[in-house]
């Protein structure tokens, strides 16, 4: 075979090479959407996938992947037409806090390297984080205003909500030998609990709960003794002495005592309307092709 031949040879063997590497990398890579100019590709795919519990070869988590980068997109390109900017300070303290989390930076840095990223896509991420965090607050979260009066109504509207259900107060000693808590049982009738548990410290705990906190066998102990009334109970394997000092009956709380909590309903109901509203806005005057 001649020289040029030769050449001509491994050039064609390098083009075949390259052709071959791009359509493979094309294939690992390909774009599932795009967001006006801007692409999403199945590696953002994969790489949301790792950030989260969401398994992507399921249809709906995919459905829901995809969804919130859609979403990332729109806000990203309406805070960029506002140039919006973030301090790199932020950007850096951010990195440390997560670099914190490790053992040290070679430890970071191995991590990234594992899971397919590197330290320029992180501060990329980062950023882009930050600068939505910016949009959402002025598009969203500042339009936010909650009244007195508003809270007020909310409270009457759902009093059944704010009612609080019976609570059981109860002395509890586990042991393994219910002979030992059958002893127990005969020093309380003789002396009170108030004296035994002042040599049995280590073994008595306190509970304060309503019905939904109880293990069941202790709810079927304390739902059927009186005040100042106990039993034994083996739950699992152990003996278990319930004393029950007091049933506060059920209540209603009043308003002072759950404003927080409806404050805080309020808000996250407003905020997750005005953000579908801002998102579907978005969207319409947006250009979206999802690939199959």
């Amino acid at each position: 075979m001649s020289k040029a031949a030769k050449i001509t040879e491994n050039v064609v063997f390098l083009f075949l090479m390259v052709v071959s590497t791009f359509c493979f990398s094309e294939e690992l890579n390909k774009i599932v959407a795009k967001v006006n100019n801007s692409a999403i590709t199945s590696k953002d795919i994969e790489e949301y996938a790792k950030s989260t519990s969401l398994n992507k070869d399921e249809p709906k988590a995919y459905r829901k992947i995809l969804e919130h980068l859609i979403e990332e997109k729109l806000i990203l390109q309406e805070a960029k037409k506002e140039k919006m900017k973030v301090d790199e300070s932020l950007v850096e303290k951010r990195l440390e806090q997560l670099i914190s989390a490790y053992g040290s930076y070679d430890e970071f840095e191995k991590s990234l390297t594992a899971q397919g990223f590197n330290i320029a896509r992180v501060k990329e991420k980062i950023r882009d984080n930050l600068i939505i965090h910016q949009a959402i607050e002025k598009y969203v979260s500042s339009q936010i205003s909650i009244s007195p009066v508003e809270v007020t109504n909310y409270y009457q509207q759902h009093l059944r909500d704010f009612i609080s259900p019976p609570k059981y107060i109860c002395w509890i000693a586990k042991s393994n030998k219910k002979s030992f808590l059958d002893k127990l049982s005969a020093e309380i009738k003789e002396k009170g609990i108030n004296k035994v548990m002042e040599s049995n410290k280590d073994i008595f705990f306190k509970i304060e709960s309503d019905e939904s906190g109880l293990k069941e066998e202790v709810k079927e102990v304390v739902k059927n003794i009186k005040e100042n009334e106990f039993r034994v109970k083996e739950i699992e394997g152990a003996y278990y002495l319930i004393y029950l000092v007091k049933v506060v009956p059920e209540h209603k709380k009043f308003l002072n005592e759950v404003k927080e909590e409806i404050y805080k309903k309020i808000w996250e109901e407003k905020f997750s309307k005005r953000f579908s509203e801002w998102i579907d806005k978005l969207k319409e005057n947006s250009l979206i092709k999802i690939y199959n």
